[in-house]
């Protein structure tokens, strides 16, 4: 095997047990600020309106999301692989409760990502990002907002060192970045993206 290959392997052996695990350590340390963000939020909204309910919930499964479809489409035919399989973002759901009618307004969700450290594996968080961001917009199909927010830090955020900002540019549908893009554009529903190459 030639030098420049062991070299390579080598390289991947490294990310993998020093690089991988800062990344794990550093994207969990921002995870819980969010998580801690999002608490203190939902603290403040039941202070500030004590005649209203909210809720926070840690996942949305994919038949829910489907269903969302089907009511839209007034169709039976949307239906997930798998009943179980579910979306967990970082900051979790944030309703808003109806006492009435016992129905749920989704107010808020919120991720945090971290990408960088090494070119082998650039775009590995934005990629799994671009999957949650296609069932979120599916989810508010038939809203005219989308109050998803993503906060996203690290070396490929630097435009000087990879284009990976392009791909977030991509998955908020060439909306501007660093900017609350709350309602549709049309039938354009991008959500809103954060990124700088600090941690928040």
């Amino acid at each position: 095997m030639s030098n420049s290959k062991l070299l390579s392997i080598q390289q991947i052996l490294n990310y993998e047990t020093k690089g991988s695990n800062y990344l794990n350590i550093n994207s969990s340390k921002q995870e819980k600020s969010l998580r801690d963000v999002v608490n203190t939020l939902l603290s403040n909204l039941q202070q500030k309106y004590p005649n209203l309910s909210f809720e926070l919930k840690n996942k949305i499964y994919l038949s829910d999301i489907a269903s969302e479809i089907n009511n839209f489409e007034n169709e039976t035919f949307f239906s997930p692989i798998f009943k179980t399989t579910f979306i967990s973002p970082d900051g979790g759901f944030l309703f808003l409760v109806d006492n009435i009618t016992n129905k749920k307004y989704p107010i808020l969700i919120s991720e945090m990502k971290y990408q960088g450290s090494n070119s082998s594996f650039k775009g590995n968080a934005i990629e799994r990002l671009g999957k949650n961001v296609i069932a979120l917009r599916n989810y508010f199909i038939n809203h005219e907002i989308l109050p998803f927010v993503t906060f996203c830090s690290g070396p490929d955020f630097n435009p000087s060192k990879s284009k990976i900002i392009d791909r977030l540019s991509t998955i908020a549908c060439f909306a501007p970045l660093n900017k609350i893009n709350l309602f549709k554009y049309g039938s354009i529903n991008p959500g809103s993206y954060f990124c700088r190459e600090e941690e928040w």
